[in-house]
């Protein structure tokens, strides 16, 4: 059926199926195309009825983007944790900014971006209070620009409005907050190590930047410690990158940092000592790996950059030489230096707004890495995004596939050239399996949008090549066995652990160290965004200072923001490990009609299955959670009025006027007090008298009769 402008556009009260009889071609109803029409071109049909409006959110939204530009002015005064927060929202602002200029924002746009930083203020206020009244203070300010264009995005596209202001109110608000927050940084009091507490073991490589050392930390306990020289990093943002990285992604996948920090001329990592090699010694000394050994390593590190992406890094470095490969096949990414900022998902879903941003997020003419592994978009100076590490494990793996690398060139001109090239001159028939030869192909392709990339993580985990894989097994199990084929590289020391030769070809330098860890002086006053120290690490420090035994292990993986990726959610394509009954999927409704529609047909059974059943039959059921709105308040007047024996719990987050206790319930003739903007932002909790109550809760009149989730509330 032709769409034309005699036809009626979807309304929230109508119902639409994507099922029904009424289908085209492509499986799609009449009424969802319309609404796709309407979503496309909603950002034309609201400039056109209020300009200025538009024209007041842009400028706002830019003097917003540029005010916060950490280019522009660098957040020495806020911890790495703190700048992180602050990065996802300038970069959400920046990403908005763009579609609004472009005529292309959609209220799909608006929901998701803030929907995922509600997520992350919601995961990172229950650890870490002071870093989220910065996110706050950012968060707020954003929602306050773009309030008027979200709302008019929603009217023109017929869907359920949201309560901004509502959504607003979530958030606390943090007065004087810059201020206050440079006093209390004199404060925090943050123990940092002393390099007089460093004993150099021995040294471990050393290249252009600083040397890596292992070393033994108070005498007892072997760490890496890595030392760049102030010279070499000039940028801010090189500066902090691998304090950011330290501060928010724990994995097994990536190395842990313990505490990284600036000394006289200097800024030191103390980190895991990983008892491995890097897979370019190994490749120089063994080229022909078994492809046991190879797949095993390529799944591994699929999963690794994943976990970075999800988490918000593109590592723009990923060779050979920055992954350890231990005696039982588990790899693990070091060098982060390079690492930059990107949009991370933590919503249970991948949204279209993270996937559009894996091919183009930036475009800063910035180039990053070693120039054989970087993308072809980079060195255009084109837009880019998390593709280009997608790119370089596709060159590494043409490494393990080949025994060389896939461009080659007289000089870095003639090599930039090759890469750059729209014609593909990559003999792939030097890789002799053909299914690893079919998955390199999908990672170098020198589109972007052509590129397998990790938001469709499924395709690659479902892919040939990797059959057989035990993907739970490779990202839970902390050891994989030891591998016969790895065993000239490692032997086993007095504690019976496997550990690199020492007297091996593969542990020698290439360089000379530019410092040594005896040419390093305590620096008395460290800038806070320079400055990481773990959670484990201060409580190690405390019991130094004291002379006490550790109250608990102080090696410790403590997430402060649950980004840790498990299996189940990034194999159905979602990314973290996500709050159950999170108040953001109830205070932004769903993105698309239908699903509206589908949440009050959802409620009308409830209260019919609840409410219109006689006493005698009604069972005892469990609560269940609806997604308030007006239209759902208008049902439960219908449906409790004149009848007793009716609760309504609702959590923490209702906002009422006198601000009751968290865990309260209301009755049925109170549930009329407040308005849509106070239930919106609440979840409600609907409950049935259960026979023969006892004694009577206090105030309420109501006793609990707990059941599997305990929360059945029944009238005395």
């Amino acid at each position: 059926m032709r769409l034309g402008s005699r036809n009626k556009v979807a309304h929230p009260e109508d119902n639409i199926h994507l099922d029904g009889p009424e289908l085209n071609r492509r499986g799609y109803s009449d009424k969802v195309l319309k609404l796709k029409v309407l979503t496309r071109t909603a950002m034309r049909t609201v400039r056109s009825k209020n300009g200025k409006m538009v024209s007041a959110a842009r400028s706002d939204l830019s003097n917003f983007v540029r005010e916060n530009s950490f280019s522009r002015r660098p957040r020495l005064w806020a911890t790495p944790i703190e700048n992180y927060l602050a990065e996802q929202v300038q970069l959400t602002a920046e990403g908005l900014l763009i579609r609004i200029q472009n005529d292309a924002l959609t209220f799909l746009d608006v929901r998701e971006d803030l929907a995922n930083l509600l997520s992350l203020f919601e995961r990172i206020s229950d650890n870490d209070k002071d870093s989220a009244e910065v996110l706050s203070m950012y968060l707020r300010a954003l929602l306050l620009i773009l309030t008027p264009v979200a709302s008019a995005l929603e009217e023109v596209s017929h869907v359920r409005c949201t309560n901004w202001i509502a959504v607003r109110e979530i958030l606390p608000a943090v007065p004087d907050s810059a201020t206050r927050r440079k006093k209390r940084g004199k404060e925090r009091g943050i123990l940092v190590p002393s390099v007089s507490n460093l004993a150099k073991s021995r040294l471990l490589g050393a290249g252009g930047f600083g040397a890596v050392y292992k070393v033994l930390f108070n005498g007892r306990i072997v760490m890496t410690c890595k030392i760049i020289s102030s010279k070499k990093l000039k940028r801010e943002r090189v500066k902090c990158a691998d304090k950011l990285v330290a501060s928010v992604a724990k994995s097994h996948f990536v190395v842990k940092i313990y505490a990284s920090f600036e000394a006289k001329g200097a800024f030191v990592s103390l980190m895991e000592y990983v008892p491995g090699i890097d897979l370019y010694r190994i490749l120089k000394n063994q080229p022909s790996l078994s492809p046991q050994i190879i797949r095993i390593v390529i799944a591994q590190l699929c999963l690794a950059i994943q976990f970075l992406h999800m988490t918000g890094f593109i590592h723009r470095d990923i060779k050979p030489s920055n992954i350890m490969l231990q005696a039982d096949c588990r790899i693990c990414i070091i060098d982060f230096e390079t690492c930059k900022v990107c949009s991370a998902n933590f919503l249970e879903r991948v949204t279209s707004s993270f996937v559009r941003k894996t091919y183009a997020e930036f475009r800063d003419g910035q180039s990053a890495g070693t120039l054989h592994y970087i993308a072809p978009e980079v060195l255009n100076r084109s837009s880019y995004g998390r593709a280009i590490d997608w790119w370089s494990l596709g060159v590494t793996a043409f490494m393990f596939g080949a025994q060389t690398l896939p461009f080659r060139g007289k000089d870095d001109k003639s090599l930039q050239k090759k890469i750059t090239s729209k014609t593909q001159n990559v003999d792939f028939d030097l890789v002799l399996d053909p299914t690893f030869r079919n998955l390199i192909q999908k990672w170098l392709q020198k589109r972007p949008l052509d590129r397998l990339t990790g938001h469709r993580m499924t395709t690659i985990m479902a892919h040939e090549y990797f059959e057989g894989v035990d993907w739970p097994k490779l990202e839970r199990s902390s050891s994989l066995g030891m591998n016969r084929e790895l065993r000239e590289y490692f032997m086993v020391d007095a504690a019976g652990r496997y550990t690199p030769r020492s007297d091996s070809e593969v542990c020698k330098p290439r360089y000379r160290p530019l410092l040594d860890i005896h040419d390093l002086k305590d620096q008395k006053k460290h800038t806070p965004l320079y400055t990481f120290v773990s959670s484990g690490m201060q409580q190690m420090l405390k019991s130094i200072d004291t002379d006490e035994p550790f109250a608990r292990s102080w090696d410790d993986r403590t997430d402060p923001l649950g980004c840790r990726i498990s299996l189940d959610l990034t194999c159905s394509q979602k990314a973290g490990h996500f709050f159950e009954g999170s108040c953001v999927q109830r205070v932004i409704p769903d993105g698309s009609n239908s699903a509206a529609a589908s949440d009050r047909n959802k409620d009308r059974e409830i209260i019919k299955k609840y409410f219109m059943t006689p006493n005698s039959t009604r069972q005892k059921l469990e609560p269940l959670s609806i997604r308030p709105s007006a239209m759902t308040v208008r049902l439960l007047y219908t449906a409790i009025s004149g009848r007793a024996g009716i609760a309504v719990l609702v959590n923490r987050f209702w906002r009422f006027p006198e601000s009751p206790p968290e865990d309260c319930m209301v009755s049925a003739e109170q549930i009329l007090k407040y308005s849509e903007a106070q239930i919106s932002t609440g979840i409600v909790y609907l409950a049935t008298p259960v026979k023969n109550g006892t004694a009577a809760h206090s105030g309420a009149g109501w006793t609990s009769e707990f059941t599997t989730r305990g929360d059945i509330f029944t009238e005395a």
